[in-house]
């Protein structure tokens, strides 16, 4: 539901409701398991929700041009996974056969600037309706002054004159992903073929149930509070094919000629918007003038309509939402302004007592299926997860702030985690921030630990943070032995961040109890729930709770990985419950050195020294390794 709002725009409110839900299933194979790769997705992770960015040629007249995606890659990894879905054109989702160029460039100020092209593929190398995948070794020129890398895609019509060219595609990474702030955003949800529709609605000629309600998220994070900001939406064709909805001239935004960083494009100015389309009734018999669209925002095609009439509305992070149930019509840019000073019809859409630092969303609803629109957002529109959360990025700017570090299982009482000494992942993390040093929490960001039990917040501006680990997110038997600013709140921590001091690192350790001791890996089988872990590394791979309970299943039939894997996944899960890895840290670093040289799955029958090295694991697992040292 559109909530309420400061002020109305004296236009009509609407509703909607709509949940993404997103599963995915392990299919337990014979063949070797392949790990889990965790993406960042724009615009959305599903490929059956019809949720695409678009370019199209002449005739089809998108007011978004190239394309123009930043990717983000940890310092700690060596590659970059770049994913483009339905990137080839001519066959489903698409018009024309045209083939669009995607270019990689290295963008180590992550700008949007660097201009060493690093690699290059066009529609023609990639499937139809499936993910192309690339994987990047992370080069020097693109690694930035503190470690990270960053990247500039950009999607290209090679031919602006070709007509009816229209390529729909989604973007994935294995590190973070984001649309730039300069550039505008073309999205739609196109039906041109019998197995789209089938797609979107999987028992077409039903329509109902669809993977597509014409809604969609973006979201943008401001990392400090604002005075004012403004979204423009682009060719969203309000009005309806029957006129009784149209356009009107937007008080704030000019229209005596299109913005600057729009001409050259199809974009008129803003005004009571036009076209050539008639209006017509529900019988198709035109009924005098013509909509303010083309083609209508709501179709008379119940196929490809999404009531109600286009509209969006932004959600600040304190809860209040700013509805816009009037944006652009025909070709034309619309501003939406909102701005904290005193209220003024002619220059904002609405006064907001404060617009404080987080994530907002822009929640449009309304959006009919093959109809182009676009956004040009105040900041980078932030990529989403599998379950459409928003991601923050990886900050490129070198002058704010970093705050990371590890939480983690103390296995002795020495307060630093020591070789072998687990971190614990998925635990949640919140930092609040005082940037007016008032006492006063202006916003709080929120992050989760890797399998590491690492996190990173960066894009720090000056002010007064805490950092505090959800003791909601630990185990239960769980107790606290680091302080990190000695104040007597072993999982909170307060501190000063200055642009002189600008990298916080701060480590947060936890003894955990356990009077059983070792479990044997016919346990961690069939307890699945007692598992203290979600994934976990064998060599350099990440495996997910379901891959790693096949590899503990599997019969092994001579294959040492496996057999190594097996006992080297109970020794870890062990270790993570709390027991003490003093005596066999060298072994399990030795085990996943080895693993690393002999791919799970390799069908090793032998190996000089490996079975001394399953046997620790083996004795250690059953409680014969270490007796007396166990927590």
């Amino acid at each position: 539901m559109f909530g309420a709002t400061c002020r109305s725009r004296g236009k009509a409110r609407y509703a909607v409701a709509f949940t993404a839900s997103f599963c995915t299933f392990w299919t337990m194979l014979a063949l070797p398991l392949a790990a889990q790769t965790r993406y960042v997705y724009f615009p959305s992770p599903r490929t059956d929700d019809g949720r695409f960015l678009t370019m199209a040629g002449a005739g089809l007249n998108t007011l978004g041009q190239e394309v123009v995606l930043k990717l983000g890659a940890a310092r700690t990894s060596t590659t970059l996974e770049v994913g483009i879905f339905d990137g080839e054109t001519g066959g489903r989702w698409d018009v024309g056969t045209l083939q669009m160029q995607y270019l990689l460039y290295a963008d180590p100020n992550g700008d949007g600037s660097g201009n060493t092209l690093l690699a290059q593929w066009d529609g023609s190398q990639m499937p139809d309706n499936a993910w192309f995948t690339a994987t990047i070794t992370n080069p020097a020129a693109a690694r930035s002054p503190i470690g990270d890398y960053f990247y500039r895609l950009v999607v290209h019509n090679p031919d602006l004159t070709v007509p009816n060219v229209w390529n729909n595609f989604k973007i994935r990474t294995s590190g973070t992903v984001v649309a730039l702030l300069d550039r505008p955003v073309a999205y739609t949800a196109p039906m041109f073929s019998l197995a789209d529709a089938q797609t979107i609605c999987p028992q077409y000629p039903t329509l109902d149930p669809t993977t597509y309600d014409g809604s969609w998220n973006f979201y943008f994070y401001l990392r400090q509070p604002a005075t004012s900001f403004t979204i423009w939406d682009g060719d969203m064709d309000f009005g309806s094919y029957d006129c009784s909805v149209n356009d009107d001239d937007d008080p704030d935004t000019p229209n005596d000629a299109v913005p600057t960083w729009a001409q050259g494009t199809m974009a008129v100015p803003e005004g009571v918007a036009t076209s050539t389309q008639p209006c017509v009734n529900s019988s198709g018999v035109q009924t005098g003038g013509n909509t303010t669209s083309n083609p209508p925002d709501d179709s008379r095609n119940s196929a490809t309509r999404r009531s109600p009439n286009v509209g969006y509305e932004v959600i600040s992070p304190d809860g209040v939402h700013y509805a816009n149930t009037n944006p652009s019509g025909n070709l034309e840019w619309e501003q939406f302004n909102l701005s904290t000073a005193p209220f003024d019809r002619n220059v904002m859409d609405y006064h907001a007592d404060s617009l404080p630092a987080g994530v907002y969303q822009v929640k449009v609803v309304g959006v009919d299926l093959n109809n182009l629109n676009a956004f040009r957002f105040p900041l980078d529109a932030l990529g989403v997860d599998s379950t459409g959360a928003p991601v923050l990025p990886i900050s490129p700017d070198f002058s704010d702030g970093v705050v990371s570090g590890t939480i983690y299982y103390e296995s002795g009482n020495n307060t630093t985690q020591d070789v072998g000494e687990a971190g614990i992942p998925s635990i949640t993390i919140n930092l609040a921030v005082d940037y007016n040093n008032d006492g006063v929490v202006d916003a709080t960001l929120t992050t989760e630990t890797d399998a590491d039990g690492y996190f990173i917040f960066g894009g720090l501006s000056a002010g007064t943070y805490t950092l505090t680990v959800d003791l909601g997110t630990l185990a239960d038997d769980v107790t606290p032995l680091t302080d990190p600013d000695g104040t007597a709140t072993p999982s909170s921590s307060t501190f000063t961040l200055t642009m002189g001091s600008r990298t916080v690192v701060e480590t947060f350790g936890y003894h955990r109890i356990n009077d059983v001791g070792t479990r044997t890996r016919g346990y961690w089988v069939n307890h699945p729930t007692a598992w203290p872990a979600t994934e976990l590394r064998l060599g350099n791979t990440y495996y997910s709770k379901c891959q790693l309970i096949d590899i503990l299943q599997r019969a092994t039939r001579g294959d040492k990985t496996y057999a190594l894997a097996a006992q080297l996944i109970a020794a870890k899960l062990n270790i993570l419950d709390g027991c003490d890895p003093s005596c066999i840290e060298q072994t399990i670093t030795d085990s996943d050195s080895w693993l690393v040289q002999h791919r799970l799955g390799s069908n090793v029958k032998s190996w000089c020294g490996g079975d001394v090295l399953q046997n620790t694991l083996d004795d250690y697992n059953n409680g014969r390794l270490c007796v007396g040292h166990m927590n």
